[in-house]
C-alpha cells in the first residue's frame, strides 16, 4: 500500500510542479523564507489574532494589531532560517503596505463578518484510492463564517490569501488559482463533520490582502462548490485527488521548468533537477 499525505496549502503546487512538491512534502527540503512569503505569514497572523479576540469577546484594537504585525514582519528568522529580502519588495515597503492593510481589515473587512472559528486544525481523513494507494488530506482553515438567514444559520469557509498578484489585471481575485486549497477544506470538513450535521452551505471565500499594485484594500471573492475538483464530476473527469494518486502509485512527479516558481529561490532541487537536464 503506498500512503501520500497531502496538506491543503501544498495541493495547487503538486500540480504546479509534481517535482518541487514531492522535494518539498515527501523528502522535507526546504528553500529559506522570501520576504514575499514572510509579509503572508505576518498578516495572517495579525489578522488572525484579531478575529480570535473578535470570537472570544474580547477585542483587541486596530492599533494593536498593527504593532503586532510590524513585530513579525521585521522578524529577521523563522521557522524555515533567515528571511531573503530580494527584488522590488523591501523590508520598508513590506512594512508600509502590511500595515496599511492591516488598518483595513480590523477597521473595515472583519467587522462585517461573523466568524465562528479562526485557524482551524481539519482532522486528517484517509481515502482509499484503490490500486494499493491511499491518499490523506489534512490542513488548516483560516477562517469558519456564518451567516444567518431567518432561524437558519449558514457556515462556509473564508481562506486569507496575500501576494502581488493577488488580484488580476481586471482588478478581481483569480479565484481559480485557490479553489482546489479550498475545495480540499470543504471535503475534508464535509467528511469529518457529516455525523454531526454541520454543514457547509455558504460559498467558499478568499479574502485577499493585495501587496502591491494599484489595489490597497482588503477585498473578497467567493468559489462555487470547489470540492468538485478534487472528485471530478463522476464522468470522464476524475478530479485532482485520482491524478495525484496515479502519481503516487507510480512514484513519477513529473517537473515543470515553465513554472513561475522555477527558480532556486522557490525550489529546493532547482540546481539539480533532472527536469531541467541536471543530473541527480
Amino acid at each position: 500500500m503506498t500512503d501520500l499525505l497531502i496538506r491543503a496549502s501544498s495541493l495547487p503546487g503538486l500540480f504546479d510542479c509534481a517535482a518541487r512538491w514531492e522535494a518539498q512534502n515527501i523528502h522535507g527540503l526546504k528553500t529559506p523564507s522570501s520576504g514575499p512569503a514572510h509579509l503572508g505569514t505576518s498578516l495572517h497572523l495579525a489578522s488572525a489574532k484579531f478575529d480570535q479576540a473578535r470570537v472570544e469577546g474580547s477585542s483587541i484594537d486596530t492599533a494593536d494589531a498593527v504593532d503586532l504585525f510590524v513585530d513579525q514582519v521585521k522578524k529577521p528568522v523563522t521557522a524555515d532560517g533567515e528571511v531573503v529580502w530580494s527584488g522590488p519588495l523591501t523590508l520598508a515597503k513590506a512594512v508600509s503596505a502590511g500595515a496599511r492593510l492591516t488598518m483595513d481589515y480590523c477597521d473595515n473587512f472583519s467587522p462585517l463578518r461573523t466568524f465562528e472559528a479562526v485557524e482551524i486544525q481539519c482532522a486528517p481523513i484517509t481515502i482509499n484510492m484503490g490500486d494499493g494507494v491511499r491518499i490523506t488530506l489534512t490542513g488548516q482553515a483560516d477562517r469558519i463564517r456564518l451567516e444567518a438567514d431567518g432561524d437558519n444559520v449558514m457556515r462556509g469557509i473564508s481562506d486569507v490569501k496575500s501576494g502581488q498578484r493577488i488580484i488580476g489585471a481586471d482588478g478581481k481575485i483569480a479565484v481559480d488559482k485557490h479553489a482546489a486549497q479550498l475545495g480540499q477544506y470543504e471535503l475534508i470538513e464535509l467528511l469529518v463533520n457529516r455525523q454531526n450535521g454541520m454543514q457547509f452551505t455558504l460559498p467558499a471565500e478568499i479574502i485577499a490582502f493585495p501587496t502591491s499594485g494599484s489595489a490597497t484594500r482588503v477585498v473578497s471573492d467567493t468559489v462555487v462548490n470547489p470540492s468538485k475538483l478534487l472528485l471530478g464530476d463522476g464522468g470522464k473527469r476524475k478530479g485532482l485527488l485520482a491524478a495525484a494518486a496515479a502519481m503516487a502509485k507510480t512514484g513519477n512527479f513529473p517537473g515543470n521548468p515553465k513554472s513561475i516558481l522555477c527558480s532556486a529561490k522557490f525550489c529546493p532541487i532547482h540546481h539539480n533537477c533532472w527536469w531541467r537536464g541536471h543530473e541527480d
